[in-house]
């Protein structure tokens, strides 16, 4: 485990939302936008608690769908620490349970298909193939068995991502701004707790 007398720096990143989830934002929005205006052209002045009320769910939703696909994270000696929004955290992805850390290429297009829904999540998502990965220094890259693995994950576009292999055959993925210096980030955890 990590050593008493050093200390990790944490490091703090970022996913941000890409062209997909920003049209799920727009398009709630203007959907509920024009929900609002037929209640209110159709039923006048009896309409507008109901047209309020509406305009409040779907801005409450749209700011949901904004603060699943804008997380903030922080790395440090426990793990990596998603925040939706970037200030409400979830639980921890720790960090005895990381073997390594590698870049993984994905095409954009391929995204959707490849976690099932974008943002904080977690599925079974398909194995990455050594030649979609790049190894991290000074840790090797290692493929998980099987076809698809249980994966966390904080994806909105494809690709650089950072993808971290589990002790247990689980992954974790990340689709940081920066992802080499990320992935430097949690390779220098990894070694940090050995």
């Amino acid at each position: 485990m990590a050593h008493k007398h050093e200390y990790l720096t944490p490091y703090k990143g970022r996913v941000r939302p890409g062209r997909v989830a920003w049209t799920r934002v727009i398009l709630t929005l203007v959907i509920g936008a024009a929900i609002c205006l037929f209640v209110l052209l159709t039923f006048g002045d009896p309409g507008l608690g109901t047209a309020a009320l509406l305009a409040i769910g779907f801005a409450g939703y749209a700011l949901w769908a904004w603060m699943r696909t804008t997380i903030g994270f922080v790395v440090d000696e426990r793990g990596l620490t998603p925040k939706l929004g970037g200030f409400l955290a979830r639980s921890t992805w720790p960090l005895e349970n990381f073997r390594t850390v590698q870049i993984r290429v994905v095409a954009p297009e391929r995204v959707g298909s490849l976690v099932g829904n974008i943002g904080l999540g977690r599925a079974e998502v398909a194995v990455s193939r050594m030649d979609e990965v790049r190894p991290v220094a000074p840790l090797k890259p290692r493929k998980l068995v099987g076809p698809q693995a249980d994966t966390r994950f904080a994806v909105t576009r494809g690709g650089e991502l950072v993808e971290i292999i589990g002790r247990d055959g689980g992954a974790y993925l990340l689709s940081p701004e920066r992802p080499r210096e990320v992935a430097e980030a949690i390779a220098k955890a990894i070694t940090f707790a050995r």
